[in-house]
């Protein structure tokens, strides 16, 4: 016990008397308590255990952030076996990079500019948004070490949104939706399953 004494004969400790040296004022200053332990948001999903699976749900949802997610944009992007599927991502992502830039600089000079404080929140937050973009279009390669972050070491997403340099809500969002993009993905609901099962053999 923290705050003890106990008896250990007239010829030791003090008077007799061995204790631990504090007492019950020490221990209430010592602000100890019980902290209940939070459980995890999202479980480890499937696809994170078989590696051709992790990687086919990674390239589609690197495509729909080069090419959109709709049913009917750059169809035929998205054929072809992963290495040439990668090649040409690694094109669009550039492509893509650089027109966020260019709309970067824009509302950084508008946010410079802006006098009313709703419009300099709102100018803000699309800042946030290009920059997190950019980041993803810059390097691609940040999402399945998230992915790897969260699921295989355990840590928490601000842990994980420390070591990456991104937000906390980002994480989780990301993590969330690559978890719904394989669930279509096998189940045959995604817009481009199909044309993702060649890179799956």
């Amino acid at each position: 016990m923290p705050v003890e004494a106990h008896y250990v004969g007239s010829r030791n400790g003090v008077n007799g008397w061995a204790s631990t040296g504090l007492s019950f004022g020490d221990y209430q200053s010592m602000s100890c308590s019980r902290q209940k332990i939070r459980e995890r948001r999202l479980e480890t999903p499937a696809f994170m255990h078989d590696e051709r699976r992790f990687r086919a749900v990674v390239i589609r949802y690197l495509e729909n952030k080069a090419y959109g997610a709709g049913k009917h944009p750059a169809r035929a992007l998205r054929t072809g076996t992963e290495v040439e599927r990668s090649l040409r991502l690694t094109v669009a992502m550039k492509k893509k990079a650089e027109h966020a830039e260019t709309l970067l600089a824009m509302f950084a000079t508008r946010y410079l500019a802006a006098a009313d404080e709703a419009e300099r929140k709102a100018l803000q937050q699309r800042i946030l948004e290009y920059d997190t973009a950019i980041r993803v279009y810059r390097e691609p390669w940040v999402i399945p070490q998230i992915c790897r972050a969260y699921y295989f070491e355990r840590l928490e997403s601000c842990v994980v949104a420390d070591r990456f340099g991104f937000k906390a809500p980002w994480v989780r969002q990301t993590l969330r939706r690559l978890a719904l993009l394989d669930a279509k993905m096998q189940d045959g609901t995604d817009a481009y399953a199909r044309l993702g099962r060649k890179s799956l053999q």
